[in-house]
């Protein structure tokens, strides 16, 4: 538990957003196997660009990723490609990108977990306060 305490205080003081409150957090109960498995989520970003990105986390701790940005007004679609490592434990859910379009690549973001009801997981990001709601699909679900 004092680990916990220790990395909620540095997220805390490290949050761009600063809009999480950190003092009244209740960590849902959840089971490393309930995140297993395919997720699909779609956003209309900010301007002319949709989103739509599919990750499979799988029991050993890795996952991909695959991100498709399109702009609305020209229909051109732009692919990403993320592999790398997730973990999770009482309130923090992380990601460690390791390979960014088939390229090595180094990023960790670390999200605090709001809910996982039925099929959708929420979560929000500590550096940007954005939060995040995926819906869990069929394995051969694709984009």
């Amino acid at each position: 538990m004092k680990k916990l305490i220790v990395v909620l205080i540095f997220i805390a003081s490290n949050s761009a957003a600063g809009n999480i409150d950190f003092e009244n957090i209740e960590c849902p109960e959840l089971s490393y196997d309930s995140l297993i498995g395919k997720w699909y989520s779609e956003q209309k970003n900010d301007g002319d660009t949709y989103q739509r990105w599919l990750m499979h986390r799988f029991p050993n701790g890795t996952y991909k990723t695959t991100i498709e940005y399109s702009t609305l007004s020209t229909s051109e679609v732009t692919i990403e490609k993320h592999k790398g490592f997730w973990a999770y434990s009482k309130c923090l859910y992380s990601t460690q990108i390791l390979e960014f379009n088939n390229e090595p690549y180094s990023m960790s973001t670390i999200y605090l977990v709001l809910d996982l009801d039925g099929h959708s997981f929420k979560y929000q990001s500590t550096a940007t306060g954005t939060k995040y709601t995926i819906t869990k699909v069929d394995n051969d679900f694709k984009l």
